[in-house]
């Protein structure tokens, strides 16, 4: 009796592991800014490059006086090459 080619067998399953390994990959790195202050400090620290203030930082046209700032310099600082804030900048901090 002839036995079956294990090659030809295993080809389902090797489908499957390239598929399952590639929609692990595609999000790997990347991470989604999820609470308010996460979001909060990222526009703050894009602010301070788009307008220079480093102290008086601005929200939605208000200044914004209740936040360390200490996040949002690093987020901006990490984020001065560039010239803007990536989700990748905002969170290397």
């Amino acid at each position: 009796m002839r036995r079956p080619n294990t090659y030809l067998a295993s080809r389902p399953a090797l489908g499957i592991t390239l598929l399952a390994t590639t929609l692990v990959l595609v999000d790997l790195g990347r991470r989604i800014l999820a609470t308010n202050d996460e979001a909060r400090f990222a526009l703050l620290g894009q602010d301070m490059l788009t307008r220079g203030a480093w102290f008086f930082t601005q929200l939605h046209g208000a200044v914004s006086h209740a936040t360390p700032l200490l996040q949002a310099w690093l987020i901006a600082l990490c984020s001065w090459p560039a010239g803007h804030v990536t989700q990748l900048t905002a969170v290397l901090t």
